[in-house]
């Protein structure tokens, strides 16, 4: 009984609303915060209570309709927490009878300096096993997430029976059980194959040798574990690293990477392929880690490595590999979609992949046209969720890996958007148990201010001069993309804007130049900061402004001729051939919406050969889409126009090119498009081409007022 009340204090508050669905949402949000665990969370006073529970049926609902739903609600509230009690009892995961669980080592018995090994070995054995087709190790997050939870903690020894409760908890139909004794010069590795449940002894082994020949050893391991398993070829266990140094920056780095200390890990691992090139696995964490920090010099170093060692990779590995966007850099957004697709139906069972899925289903979905991008993101989430702590992701609390923290972050804003008050703040709460100072911990603060009511927003407000920076950044990005909190855009906006000025002076945030803009104030943005004329960037966001966002059109008839101007001649390369691009295509655009057809057809000709030589791989790739999608466009435009008889079918290609390169800046294709169908009179087509916006769901929203 005592076990399911210490469940019960730590489960979240149920959603009344998913219960009762005809729960006016300001009721559900007073008795939501009424009932939350935590002191500070909940009203101050009685009188409180009772005020907001007055105001949220004010003018709606009687005083005898109100002890109905408060009936309603405890009823609902009894069958919510009855339905989490009998989840927490059972806490085992499906077994899966090809899985393998790997404990922590114990390593009491060994001289301190080998504690390393105990968490280390669930890497490196995963990481041996990984590469074979015959054996599926459980990811080591995942397994770490499990067994701090299981024990408590990671610094206790290992109670005899914990290891198999762990490959129980997590599904596992097989555990490898050891342990490790030994000096600092010589050591002993000691292991057990076990099946699960019943823990009965498949194959046990022990090697011996010295420290420096960890990563042999553990082949031999390894190799004596998997001789009984048909199927398995001991000799294809390739070798991680014979540098003991090597290997100890690895494990580091790892340990580092799931605390969310970024730069460490950037540090370890670069450390371990610096002391060993062939090491194929931690070159891979070097670009893993790369990810979210800058892609520099380093990054493409150790892709090269993980590429030139791609056969000590594991398939799962090589897939992401294979589908991380800033590798293979500008992919469109159906490519980018269908990718994580592919990859999550070939590995269901790695949890970093439904993760990646469900971003880019939140990201690049809308830009698609996909219906439900929220629900599919999230339903991507919560698979990667349930796989990485094998049954509740509120289990994932303690880890701040960016892995985790980035569903985390979208899972509180689809909760947002859906007006889930009770999710928002037990999302919340996880997010701020991980950290309570960084940037996003501020973003969960706002986020659970705002499903708490105007009291807790003032709050939050009141404390601005401490709000990190980049939680601004956040909640202005938000508040654009979504209309959720949008009472707090000004003030958001307002203090970005404060924040640039102080670090760096005159420069304008641009959220706040899309707020005046976007806000039906485009005068402002010229008085706040004049477009630079001097430039073909500046000049084609005046022409395109012009057309597109309200903005003055004096003067634009002169800037489309010096964008003609710059259009013609010789093709350049570099940087002034992707400007000769932009003025070539942004000219057109002007005159065929002034229906100068001409103009349209001659720059169709020219722009699939209009590609700048002499620039990277990556932006030749972002030259050939943005001129696909101009072509398309502007071939559209001409047909629509002059009322061919193709019309329909440039329509639709033009839609096409809209939906898959999706996020070309300064081209708003949707809102061409959208008007060149609705011209032709069908209205559900172009509705469904406003509705795609601007594409990716970012910062800066290009003429949403417009959209809107």
């Amino acid at each position: 009984m005592q076990a399911i009340l210490e469940q019960h204090a730590a489960a979240p508050v149920p959603s009344l609303r998913g219960v009762r669905p005809d729960l006016p949402l300001a009721l559900e949000q007073a008795v939501t915060r009424a009932l939350q665990k935590a002191p500070a969370d909940r009203f101050a006073t009685a009188g409180e209570l009772v005020d907001a529970i007055d105001a949220a049926v004010a003018g709606k609902v009687t005083r005898p309709r109100l002890r109905t739903i408060a009936v309603g609600t405890a009823v609902a509230l009894g069958a919510a927490v009855a339905l989490l009690t009998r989840a927490e009892r059972g806490k085992t995961a499906e077994r899966d009878a090809t899985l393998v669980a790997i404990a922590p080592f114990r390593v009491a018995a060994a001289d301190p300096s080998l504690a390393y090994l105990r968490e280390g070995m669930v890497d490196l054995l995963a990481a041996k096993l990984g590469t074979e087709a015959g054996a599926r190790p459980v990811n080591p997050r995942s397994t770490l997430s499990a067994w701090h939870r299981l024990t408590g903690g990671d610094g206790q020894e290992i109670v005899s029976d914990a290891p198999l409760r762990l490959a129980q908890r997590l599904g596992a139909g097989r555990l490898i059980d050891g342990s490790v004794v030994g000096t600092p010069g010589d050591l002993t590795l000691s292991a057990s194959l076990l099946q699960s449940p019943d823990g009965r002894t498949v194959a046990t082994a022990s090697v011996e040798g010295s420290v420096d020949s960890l990563s042999r050893l553990l082949d031999r391991l390894v190799a004596r574990l998997l001789t009984i398993d048909a199927g398995v070829d001991v000799s294809r266990l390739p070798a991680m690293s014979t540098s003991l140094p090597a290997l100890r920056a690895f494990l580091a780095g790892r340990t580092a990477f799931r605390r969310g200390e970024l730069d460490q890990a950037f540090r370890e691992f670069r450390n371990a392929t610096v002391l060993d090139s062939t090491f194929a696995l931690a070159a891979f964490e070097l670009v893993h880690v790369s990810l979210w920090l800058d892609w520099g010099d380093d990054a493409r170093r150790g892709l090269r490595l993980a590429e030139a060692g791609r056969s000590r990779l594991s398939r799962e590995d090589l897939a992401l590999l294979a589908a991380w966007p800033l590798i293979t850099r500008f992919p469109t957004g159906p490519e980018l979609i269908g990718r994580w697709r592919a990859a999550a139906e070939e590995f269901p069972d790695r949890a970093e992949i439904w993760y990646w899925l469900g971003d880019a289903y939140y990201h690049a979905g809308r830009g698609v046209g996909l219906e439900d991008r929220l629900g599919l993101a999230q339903q991507a989430f919560q698979r990667g969720w349930s796989l990485d702590s094998a049954n509740t992701f509120e289990s994932l609390a303690p880890a701040q890996s960016p892995v985790l923290a980035e569903p985390l972050k979208h899972m509180v804003e689809i909760a947002q958007m859906k007006h889930d008050t009770a999710s928002v703040l037990r999302l919340a709460r996880i997010g701020l148990s991980t950290d309570s100072t960084r940037d996003r911990a501020w973003y969960f603060r706002w986020h659970q201010a705002l499903a708490l009511g105007d009291s807790a927003r003032r709050a939050f407000w009141a404390d601005s001069d401490r709000i990190d920076t980049r939680a601004v950044e956040k909640i202005s990005a938000f508040i654009t993309t979504s209309g959720i909190g949008s009472q707090d855009w000004l003030r958001a906006t307002r203090l970005d804007t404060r924040n640039e000025e102080n670090g760096r002076p005159g420069v304008t945030a641009e959220s706040h130049l899309t707020a005046l803009l976007n806000g039906g104030r485009p005068h402002e943005v010229y008085r706040t900061l004049p477009l630079p004329d001097d430039t073909t960037w500046g000049v084609v966001g005046k022409v395109m402004g012009a057309l597109y966002w309200e903005q003055d059109t004096n003067g634009t008839g002169a800037a489309v001729r010096r964008l003609a101007l710059i259009s013609h001649g010789h093709l350049r390369s570099g940087r002034a051939g992707m400007q000769q691009l932009r003025a070539l295509c942004t000219a057109a655009i002007w005159r065929a919406a002034h229906a100068d057809f001409a103009d349209a057809a001659t720059a169709i000709g020219r722009l699939p050969h209009a590609i700048p030589a002499a620039i990277s791989g990556w932006d030749s790739i972002r030259a050939t889409q943005y001129a696909s999608l101009c072509a398309a466009l502007l071939d559209a435009m001409r047909a629509g126009g002059l009322h061919l008889p193709d019309a329909p079918v440039k329509l639709a290609s033009a839609d096409e090119a809209a939906r898959t390169y999706n996020a070309i800046e300064s081209v708003p294709a949707n809102l061409i498009v959208a008007r060149l169908g609705e011209a032709a009179g069908n209205l559900d087509f172009a509705l469904r081409a406003v509705r795609r916006r601007a594409g990716d769901a970012a910062k800066f929203q290009p003429y949403l007022s417009t959209f809107l």
